[in-house]
């Protein structure tokens, strides 16, 4: 079926997606016998493109700003939701969607796994980059692999002491530091360990001793570690930085408070 171009629309969940380069090098190389149909959905009278929209805006520049006559293929009984979660669903590598794009989308349909993610980030102090621009926590494939393993109370646990430490400092919460927050959580959370004997650490000595370092440092030093380890290919970001987050643990847990001191041996024995 063919359509005019004022007569197809863009909706809100694909924002995040448009690329106003990629528009620019369609218009200048656009030819219209190679043009791919675009997927539309039709609701209450009206087409929304749910993919094409860049093939929509470079036809129409390349017309001279006029209306033209494009391809498509009409999904017809649509809804919003049903539109973005298609467009979060469309080809990653044909179409270059990344997975935050995808993520919007998804969080912008009302997809219960995205709102969440949302919401348990949001509850430590943090925003989600998914859910609004320039929000915060970008490392949107680790925090979902994350909830999906743990759920949204440890998820929110895990921002909260970053938070609480460091506030929204440059590269708080970036995906080295979040894999070895996870794997700190993991093994030294109050509701997350099976041991009775083990030592459960306390978020507030956790955020005492974070405070006195920066993010960088941690990451600093974590490198470090793998680059001089002769075990370095059964180490990674998450076992390093882990080590490094004990460490600054410990090193507040001085006088009465050595009896809160964690073992890292414990850490040791579980990644080898």
């Amino acid at each position: 079926m063919d359509l005019m171009t004022d007569q197809i629309f863009a909706e809100d969940y694909q924002k995040e997606k448009y690329n106003a380069r990629h528009v620019k090098e369609l218009a200048d190389a656009w030819d219209p016998a190679k043009c791919d149909p675009l997927k539309v959905g039709y609701e209450n009278g009206k087409y929304y493109v749910f993919c094409g929209q860049h093939r929509r805006a470079a036809a129409i520049i390349a017309n001279n700003g006029n209306p033209i006559k494009l391809p498509c293929i009409v999904f017809y009984g649509t809804t919003y939701a049903d539109r973005a979660r298609m467009f979060a669903e469309e080809d990653d590598l044909k179409y270059n969607t990344t997975p935050r794009q995808k993520y919007n989308a998804l969080y912008l349909a009302g997809d219960e796994e995205m709102n969440g993610i949302c919401t348990a980030i949001e509850r430590s102090g943090y925003t989600c980059a998914f859910s609004r621009q320039g929000g915060d926590v970008d490392c949107t494939v680790l925090a979902r692999n994350i909830y999906r393993k743990h759920g949204s109370e440890f998820l929110t646990e895990l921002f909260t002491v970053i938070y609480d430490a460091w506030g929204k400092q440059k590269k708080a919460t970036t995906s080295n530091i979040v894999k070895g927050m996870a794997f700190f959580l993991e093994r030294y959370g109050r509701t997350y360990i099976s041991e009775s004997d083990r030592i459960v650490y306390k978020s507030d000595i956790m955020v005492k001793g974070l405070k006195r370092l920066s993010p960088e440092i941690i990451l600093d030093r974590a490198k470090a570690t793998i680059d001089r380890s002769l075990r370095a290919d059964h180490i990674g970001w998450d076992y390093a930085v882990c080590l490094e987050l004990v460490k600054a643990y410990n090193a507040v847990c001085t006088g009465r408070g050595s009896a809160n001191r964690l073992d890292s041996r414990i850490m040791l024995n579980e990644a080898s």
